[in-house]
């Protein structure tokens, strides 16, 4: 196989399986290298793509927003709508969480479920290893930029010490 391929047949049967027995539909999986692959994303050919995001920060703002916003985000699928649009955009002007989160949630659910321009699969985990010395250790994907906030905290025999 090709060295910037991952074994995905496995699972690509298992999709393929369930669309077919499910919904009826066939589909024809193609492999691509990764130029090809954002050729056709590009220029909006595919009809169907398996995709991963990993959040650059823990909140919904980065997810939806940022990659499905019709003007503003990545959006390469190329999906439009205003109503979507509008609640992202309401989401990102509030200063309350409580309120935020009311419109992302409203605009998820246009997303993925009323328009289902995105299904989601699976949800993937980053598996970090740090000794327990490590104190504040951040718990996102992008914890490289945030080292600069965690300290180490070693026991002596008189007690705990930050060094």
């Amino acid at each position: 196989g090709d060295a910037n391929t991952v074994d995905v047949d496995g699972k690509l049967e298992v999709l393929r399986d369930s669309w077919r027995r499910n919904l009826g539909i066939d589909i024809a999986p193609q492999i691509l290298r990764w130029k090809d692959f954002q050729s056709r994303v590009d220029a909006g050919v595919a009809d169907l793509v398996i995709g991963t995001w990993t959040a650059d920060f823990a909140d919904p703002d980065n997810f939806l927003r940022t990659v499905f916003h019709s003007s503003t985000g990545m959006n390469e699928p190329k999906w439009h709508s205003s109503e979507f649009d509008m609640l992202v955009d309401s989401a990102a002007a509030r200063t309350d969480q409580g309120g935020r989160m009311n419109f992302y949630r409203a605009a998820d659910r246009i997303l993925v479920a009323d328009e289902a321009a995105i299904v989601p699969l699976c949800y993937g985990r980053e598996p970090v290893l740090a000794k327990p010395w490590v104190a504040s250790f951040p718990r996102t994907a992008s914890y490289i930029r945030l080292l600069k906030n965690c300290w180490i905290e070693r026991s002596t025999r008189g007690g705990g010490a930050k060094a």
